[in-house]
């Protein structure tokens, strides 16, 4: 009875998961693929995909980071995290793509799936480190791992790697450039594709010397996401309203909506404020009024130069 149970809420936890897991872009270098196929995800059909992983570009390994009660193959009821009932790395290395997609601590810190992940790809014992295993309470060494691409590990290596990260994966990703000092040369371009805390993301690129290319919005159904293409350079000033609607995005033909999304936002945020018993809520009104202002101005900017 009670490993019929365990089996039912294991399923039923998986299933909840499967569920409520947001959509995950990746992205594939391409040329000569009709930019129009990107600008919707809901476009793409089963047809693009031969164009799609045809088209011009590299075939660095990828490397896909699975997030929060996560898994990397098909441990948890055959169930596939990256492509559910199919194999999107199967796909992928079929297309003559190499393609990981390592298991790591679905429930452990950023710290330790770093420390994991980077001895999954160069090979070794995990470490932990003294400090941190001592001061969190448990064992400095973890797995111990063959290594996929232990080239990484040379210092004279000039071996690149796309790592794609879904949800955490893309906070454990971002813990790895921290501490790796070859992402601040200005040779490494990073693309991102962030789905929460954007604002946030944009401040820590800016304030750790990263410099933005460009921006791109795409749409996945009703939801607008932001791609980053950056690179270790001088780092750029931004304003409250620049770290939240962008520096690069005045000229993307879906930047209209884009504000729209943030003035509804800002404005019900404004509008619970004024009607909460915070202390200090007239003075947290007005900053939020200011940049509400301020990001109206520039859609009215935006309207003016597209005649909308």
């Amino acid at each position: 009875m009670k490993k019929t149970w365990s089996k039912v809420l294991a399923t039923v936890l998986v299933l909840a998961m499967v569920l409520c897991m947001p959509g995950f872009a990746a992205s594939v270098d391409t040329v000569d693929y009709d930019a129009d196929h990107a600008a919707s995800a809901d476009e793409l059909t089963d047809a693009d995909l031969p164009e799609l992983l045809s088209a011009s570009g590299n075939h660095y390994p990828i490397v896909m980071v699975h997030g929060l009660f996560g898994w990397g193959g098909t441990e948890v009821l055959g169930l596939n995290y990256w492509g559910g009932f199919s194999s999107l790395r199967d796909i992928l290395n079929n297309a003559g793509y190499e393609v990981y997609t390592p298991s790591i601590g679905p429930v452990a810190s950023n710290w330790d799936r770093a420390c994991e992940l980077y001895a999954y790809l160069v090979g070794g014992t995990v470490d932990y480190g003294a400090y941190h295993s001592a001061t969190n309470g448990h064992a400095r060494y973890g797995r111990t791992f063959p290594g996929v691409l232990p080239e990484l590990n040379n210092p004279d290596s000039e071996l690149k790697v796309h790592l794609i990260g879904h949800s955490m994966g893309g906070e454990t990703i971002l813990g790895i450039l921290e501490a790796a000092p070859w992402t601040h040369e200005d040779v490494h371009t990073l693309i991102l594709q962030p789905q929460t805390k954007i604002d946030l993301l944009r401040c820590w690129l800016c304030g750790h010397g990263y410099h933005f290319l460009s921006e791109t919005l795409v749409r996945d159904k009703e939801q607008l996401y932001v791609v980053f293409r950056v690179r270790a350079g001088m780092g750029q000033e931004l304003s409250e309203a620049d770290a939240l609607t962008g520096l690069l995005l005045r000229s993307d033909p879906l930047y209209g909506e884009y504000l729209s999304q943030h003035l509804i936002k800002l404005n019900r945020a404004r509008d619970g404020l004024a009607v909460s018993s915070l202390a200090d809520k007239e003075a947290r009104i007005a900053h939020l009024e200011n940049l509400i202002e301020e990001i109206e101005r520039r859609k009215g900017e935006w309207e003016h130069g597209n005649g909308t």
